[in-house]
């Protein structure tokens, strides 16, 4: 039954459905506290209490970390580089030939169907740049989803870790 049934035009619930449980009470949210007002400095003004500061957490990167993480990316992203710079290049060298098929004193000036083979690799350097296109687009949303994914488990094993060691 959907909703719009059970209400009344007046917001209240129908008689019939006024033994239904409350959907409310399902989503209960707790209480947040206020935040404490900060000092023209910047500073908040109650200092954080100590709970929070866990000596045994590591609050830091390391840049070895860092520099680690930079060369894995770029090794698993290696084989998309690789397939993005070989399909420029293909629409390169299939533009390159569409030019030395309609140059008047080219080497392929003489060549029977020139114009029909010059229209075919037109249409290949089209294809290979829309794919070259696409795939450097696919691989860019790639590396923004996987790095916005990693920053989000670290952010939730930090936050397990923490609540681990309380």
């Amino acid at each position: 039954m959907s909703d719009d049934e059970k209400w009344s035009r007046d917001g209240d619930k129908k008689d019939e459905y006024i033994d239904d449980p409350p959907e409310a009470e399902a989503l209960l949210i707790p209480e947040v506290e206020a935040a404490a007002p900060l000092t023209p400095a910047g500073n908040p003004a109650a200092p954080r209490p100590k709970q929070f500061l866990n000596p045994g957490v590591s609050w830091t990167i390391s840049v070895d970390e860092a520099v680690n993480y930079g060369f894995k990316s770029i090794k698993e992203v290696l084989p998309y580089l690789f397939a993005i710079i070989l399909c420029y290049a293909a629409a390169i060298g299939c533009f390159l030939l569409v030019a030395s098929f309609t140059a008047p004193f080219g080497g392929f000036s003489s060549v029977p169907n020139t114009e029909l083979i010059a229209k075919l690799f037109v249409v290949l350097s089209f294809i290979f740049l829309v794919v070259a296109i696409l795939t450097q687009l696919s691989l860019m949303i790639g590396m923004g989803y996987k790095f916005s994914g990693d920053i989000l488990l670290r952010a939730v094993r930090f936050h397990h870790l923490i609540e681990k060691k309380k």
